[in-house]
């Protein structure tokens, strides 16, 4: 994001787009950098994004740098700056001091090979698997728990009010979270597991 994505994100929860639409975007999508970092970029206008093995993922184009505020991003996000809050500490506030933003460009998608990268859909095939499914309306579920009988719940009744409101193929999302959860959560590849079969025409039939 550039500093004014950034700012809308953070102040307004929302993105105004190019042809005056706006879009519902209440967590920013930042890359911070540190000092050395910026300084390398200089006065380059593209960078690459590389991986863990140095391969480049990504080129992003037309780029701006400006000071990460830290603690306004806290503050507006989690409402609060009180110390020891989840993914904040190892997260935000250790990481670096300037955000860098741009027009991204991807080159290869970020494969973690391990046996879920068929899972991880862009946008643009997301949006191309809910124009194959036929869904007139798509909701979504993000979870980093194993789904219980409250969210099961959740998702019946969603699907049920969408279909009163004269929907006819609500399609459900199910978004897992990977990546930093609590020590203590169940891993990924089993809660995929279980999303599975909560997905099957049968369970929650959706």
């Amino acid at each position: 994001m550039r500093e004014s994505e950034f700012l809308q994100t953070l102040h307004f929860n929302s993105l105004r787009l190019e042809n005056g639409s706006f879009v519902n975007m209440s967590v920013p999508i930042v890359l911070a950098i540190d000092d050395l970092q910026k300084q390398s970029i200089g006065e380059s206008k593209r960078v690459a994004l590389v991986d863990s093995d140095d391969n480049t993922v990504a080129i992003l184009s037309d780029v701006e740098i400006y000071k990460h505020p830290k603690e306004e991003r806290i503050a507006r996000t989690w409402g609060t700056t009180a110390p020891g809050l989840p993914y904040v500490e190892e997260t935000i506030a250790g990481s670096g001091n300037w955000l860098i933003g741009g027009d991204l460009e991807v080159i290869e998608p970020i494969k973690y090979h391990d046996g879920l990268d068929h899972f991880r859909l862009s946008p643009a095939q997301l949006r191309e698997e809910f124009t194959r499914r036929n869904a007139d309306a798509v909701f979504a579920f993000q979870l980093r728990n194993p789904v219980h009988n409250g969210h099961a719940l959740l998702m019946t009744d969603t699907r049920r009010r969408l279909l009163e409101m004269g929907y006819k193929n609500p399609i459900l999302l199910l978004h897992p979270l990977g990546g930093y959860t609590k020590a203590d959560d169940v891993p990924l590849s089993w809660r995929m597991k279980q999303h599975e079969k909560v997905c099957a025409p049968t369970p929650l039939r959706l």
